[in-house]
């Protein structure tokens, strides 16, 4: 007997060992006697908002007992290991296993707040709705095909083709669909009725075979790369709140490791592919975008006397909106040297954006917003501990403190550093994009507006950036425009751990007198004589950096058809920052 591992109406553990031992025919007794302390109308009035994606019945049941009050109970007789599909919005228990369990040879029984599963008493007339179903599987040629997976939809009960490419699949359901799927050709899915045999035909996948990837300065077929190559369509890359590429390609690319080295707003981070250097070493990857080589080194965004020298830049495409990419390939080893000689010795990371497609003009908008809340919070003295604790010190002997140096009256009830420096901060992204064009003209253009809050106040970072791809076909000749602008503001607060001149507000928080106010009796900060530390707040809005950046990305190209399989392509573009 199977039953979740939960206390049963106060019972310890040791009794629920003895009820899972026991048969189905003396539990059923028992739980007659509970159902009678349970509501009488439960089943009758309680009900259940619960969703099945693939999940096996035996997951779906417990997901109904953590929401509600009811128990399953059921013997190994009884199947749970079924997928089962489905989504119920404030339905009634019966209701839910009535449709959960139709076509099955499962029957139910709801005792107050218990449901017992048992095997159909009656179980041919479930398998009088099973068949075998067999047959044999080609090609558009009408080659035979080994190895097709042959699965009934929504289970993981299937059969694989053999040599002659047919195949046979025992207690199918009349009414339910077969999965036929291969390598490199599309997925068939037929609805089995009452048939028995069923021979299907499956048509090759033309991306699958011929997928056409960038490689720099055109494209080529994968089955004919030699070298190491990560593609990445946009439906790929990493969902959610991403301001930079680098953020949609995080952790999906293997042998790429990318780490983000600040968290400030917009922070920079480091690329290393097979173990090649960073970005901020300056020897990381090379960049393409839409096939023009960018410049590799960044600004570093704030800067100044008070600035730590050891800032992480920028990435390269930090002024690319996320939204405007269409795909992201990863060129390693040879791939990427057999074309761009040392330049792509650490590896090449090329970004192509979004064309126009023919039609009537499409605008679309994505955007997101949400709060961003401190965490972690170090711990430390409040001013009331603070001063009973170092007075204990002061007035230990020998000490040769004066009674003038001990801590008096705390200030205006002294001051949480970190709560003062910290905020709750807001992150919004809104991208606005234009799509149309006709069979000889295509055009694609945006704006897209990003702005961070940074939880340590006064930095954040903010983003504003357009762009504009057109490409025009006539006979041979093709022609086309990728040009995009971009504008960024970073507020820069140093992060660092050395003290006054280097040192950083969030490092004084740490350590500065917590029985201090923030301002003096002139309305000065308040500083201290006897820590070498500076306000915590003085550092924070007196030691900060505001950087703006003007970067333009742009090319254009002309490609002339000489033969079939036979083109000339000039491009020229421009980095300009």
């Amino acid at each position: 007997i199977m039953k979740k591992k939960r206390g049963f109406h106060g019972l310890g553990s040791c009794y629920l060992q003895i009820f899972r031992k026991m048969k189905l025919t003396v539990l059923a007794l028992l739980l007659s006697i509970a159902g009678a302390w349970a509501s009488s109308g439960y089943a009758q009035t309680a009900r259940l908002t619960v969703e099945a994606r693939n999940l096996s019945m035996e997951e779906f049941f417990r997901k109904i007992e953590d929401q509600s009050e009811y128990r399953f109970f059921y013997s190994v007789k009884v199947n749970v290991e079924r997928i089962v599909e489905g989504s119920f919005e404030n339905s009634l228990i019966a209701d839910v296993l009535d449709e959960v369990l139709k076509n099955t040879d499962i029957i139910y029984e709801v005792k107050g707040k218990q449901i017992i599963l048992s095997p159909s008493a009656n179980p041919s007339t479930t398998e009088q709705k099973q068949k075998s179903v067999s047959g044999k599987v080609t090609d558009s040629s009408g080659a035979t095909l080994p190895g097709v997976s042959v699965v009934i939809k929504g289970t993981t009960m299937g059969v694989i083709t053999d040599i002659d490419g047919k195949y046979s699949i025992s207690s199918v359901p009349e009414n339910t669909t077969l999965q036929f799927s291969f390598v490199g050709m599309k997925t068939q899915e037929i609805s089995v009725g009452g048939k028995a045999t069923l021979n299907v035909k499956l048509e090759e996948e033309t991306v699958g075979i011929e997928e056409v990837v960038a490689i720099g300065y055109g494209t080529v077929k994968k089955s004919d790369l030699t070298g190491s190559v990560s593609s990445f369509r946009k439906d790929d890359l990493n969902k959610g709140v991403n301001s930079t590429m680098t953020g949609l390609l995080q952790g999906k690319a293997a042998g790429v490791q990318i780490t983000q080295a600040s968290a400030e707003p917009g922070g920079g981070t480091t690329i290393q592919i097979r173990g090649a250097g960073s970005v901020n070493a300056g020897s990381g990857p090379l960049y393409v975008v839409d096939g023009l080589p960018i410049e590799n080194s960044q600004v570093i965004s704030g800067g100044g006397a008070s600035m730590p020298e050891a800032r992480v830049p920028r990435s390269p495409l930090s002024s690319i909106n996320p939204a405007d990419i269409e795909s992201i390939e990863v060129l390693k080893d040879a791939s990427a040297t057999a074309i761009y000689g040392s330049r792509g010795a650490n590896g090449v990371i090329l970004v192509t954006t979004k064309k126009g497609s023919s039609g009537a003009m499409k605008i679309t908008y994505s955007g997101y917003s949400g709060i961003q809340t401190p965490s972690n919070m170090i711990d430390v003295l409040n001013a009331e501990d603070y001063k009973r604790i170092l007075n204990q010190i002061l007035d230990t002997p020998g000490s040769n403190v004066s009674a003038t140096e001990r801590i008096g009256d705390i200030q205006s009830g002294g001051t949480n550093w970190q709560n003062e420096l910290l905020r709750d901060a807001v992150v919004q992204s809104h991208s606005l994009s234009f799509t149309g064009g006709n069979n000889g003209t295509k055009y694609f253009a945006s704006l897209n507006y990003f702005d961070q809050d940074g939880v340590l106040k006064t930095s954040g970072y903010k983003r504003y950036d357009t762009r504009l791809n057109i490409e025009h076909k006539a006979n041979k000749m093709l022609f086309g425009v990728n040009f995009s602008t971009s504008y960024t503001h970073d507020n820069i607060v140093p992060v660092g751990f050395s003290t006054n001149e280097e040192g950083s507000a969030l490092y004084g928080a740490r350590g500065f007198d917590p029985t201090y106010s923030i301002y003096d009796s002139t309305g000065e900060y308040q500083t201290s004589s006897m820590l070498n530390l500076d306000n915590p707040l003085a550092m924070l809005y007196g030691k900060t950096s505001e950087t703006d950046n003007y970067r333009t990305l742009g090319t254009v190209y002309g490609e002339y058809t000489i033969l079939k399989g036979w083109t000339a392509k000039l491009n020229v573009g421009i980095d300009t920052t």
